[in-house]
């Protein structure tokens, strides 16, 4: 259904026959009553119901209620032959011979075939749109299938296009069709795979201050629960919602082992794209890695094995939304701590953020001020020395070691053991896409 105006001058259209305004809207649609179908092409002004001829259905009067019978100028008349011609998913498909299938271009605004089915006992079968492509996503495509055909490289420059064009597709584009996804989860895979090889300012994140943005909106759009049907068919032959969570965590690895050398500020992104859940996480070398996915604490991983009962904890903030509602989110915030002077940590740091975010998403990780101290082991015994002297050429030669090591000065004086990286991530739905089968240790299906 197509926008005909809005704001001041949505009246004056709405006046007009062919166009009606819902309650509590300024926005005005055509009518785009069926002329078959419909008396006259005037809607109800509020709900826009065309005034529908005996047996015909639809708000504009396009359906019948009848699976065999198709609209003609005298009411639904019924096709014995096969499917009707009929009006589904802004496609009309052709009549259609029971047992064959009907292949038709794509609804207006993309590219591609769809496909439906006609059976001989249910008529209609639901049409398969999953291979048509948004013309936001068409650039994507072209772009995904240079790199496939190594008819161009990955770059940094690249990187830094890819997604920035990604965030404006995805952002611009509803519903979804599912090679959009598809296309969309290829080259963001690609992105991701580039970026968590390079190093220090070779980061496109340094080349574009929008990047961690684009990409986080990005793959929050692609990950809204909305998509499942389409995450479900591409795990049939790829990796999937799973495949790119892995990738996720890899690449903000990455960044977490360059924040010092690249001297970039902590950060936190808000993508609004996902309901609430429960976290789970993992611990990388000085990455500390929260994800949020089902509700329940899952390990990631076995390098350095913690639990809940070693201090890192969640502090959910708001009352969760009923499974129906609308809300969606992924959260990822990026913070550094000083090990020597570290007195705990709340991460996301919500209260820093000065723009407006839904409150029902302060949900965040306790990181305990005795994260970084020292175990308390029991010192073993020590060895006896040996009844064997050094010779006094050995005890000059070791002695020599000893003072040149000891007088020797770092040329660059190492200081990323005063500090470690945190990293949390917030997926709020994300175990709504991931297959059933999903072992976080293992990240395989």
């Amino acid at each position: 259904m197509k926008v005909a105006n809005k704001g001041n001058n949505c009246k004056q259209v709405c006046s007009e026959t062919n166009y009606y305004r819902p309650q509590s809207s300024d926005t005005c649609y055509p009518c785009d009553c069926f002329s078959a179908g419909s008396h006259t092409r005037t809607c109800d002004p509020e709900t826009g119901q065309c005034p529908c001829k005996p047996g015909v259905i639809g708000r504009q009067c396009n359906r019948c209620d009848n699976p065999f019978a198709e609209v003609t100028i005298h009411g639904c008349e019924v096709v014995y032959s096969g499917c009707p011609k009929a009006f589904e998913a802004g496609i009309w498909w052709p009549q259609t011979k029971f047992g064959q299938p009907a292949a038709v271009p794509c609804p207006k605004g993309s590219t591609g075939n769809a496909v439906r089915h006609c059976n001989s006992e249910k008529g209609w079968l639901p049409p398969e749109l999953f291979n048509c492509t948004t013309i936001g996503f068409v650039d994507l495509k072209i772009m995904n299938e240079k790199l496939l055909r190594n008819e161009t490289n990955m770059d940094g420059d690249k990187s830094v296009q890819i997604a920035r064009v990604l965030q404006n597709a995805t952002n611009h584009t509803s519903p979804f069709y599912g090679n959009d996804v598809r296309t969309a989860y290829q080259m963001m895979i690609r992105v991701l795979q580039y970026e968590s090889q390079q190093r220090g300012f070779d980061l496109a994140a340094m080349r574009d201050v929008d990047f961690n943005e684009n990409i986080i909106k990005a793959g929050s759009a692609l990950l809204d629960p909305s998509t499942r049907e389409h995450w479900e068919h591409i795990q049939r032959t790829e990796g999937g919602a799973a495949h790119l969570l892995k990738h996720y965590e890899e690449y903000f690895h990455n960044v977490a082992k360059n924040m010092r050398n690249t001297y970039m500020n902590p950060f936190v992104i808000v993508a609004t794209n996902m309901r609430p859940g429960g976290p789970t996480w993992k611990e990388l070398g000085t990455c500390i890695l929260a994800a949020e996915k089902a509700g329940y604490w899952v390990q990631l991983a076995s390098q350095g094995k913690r639990d809940m009962g070693s201090g890192l904890e969640r502090e959910p903030r708001g009352a969760p939304q009923a499974a129906g509602g609308s809300r969606k989110e992924i959260v990822i915030a990026v913070d550094i701590f000083e090990k020597s002077n570290f007195t705990g940590a709340k991460v996301p740091r919500f209260d820093e953020i000065k723009s407006d975010y839904p409150r029902d998403l302060e949900s965040s990780v306790l990181f305990p001020d005795t994260l970084f101290r020292a175990s308390s082991r029991k010192v073993g015994p020590t060895m006896k020395p040996s009844k064997h002297k050094l010779s006094s050429k050995m005890e000059d030669e070791f002695s020599y070691s000893r003072n040149a090591l000891s007088k020797r000065k770092r040329r660059h004086p190492e200081e990323y053991n005063q500090y470690a990286v945190a990293v949390v991530i917030i997926y709020r739905t994300l175990g709504q896409l991931l297959p059933e089968s999903y072992d976080p240790d293992r990240r395989s299906l």
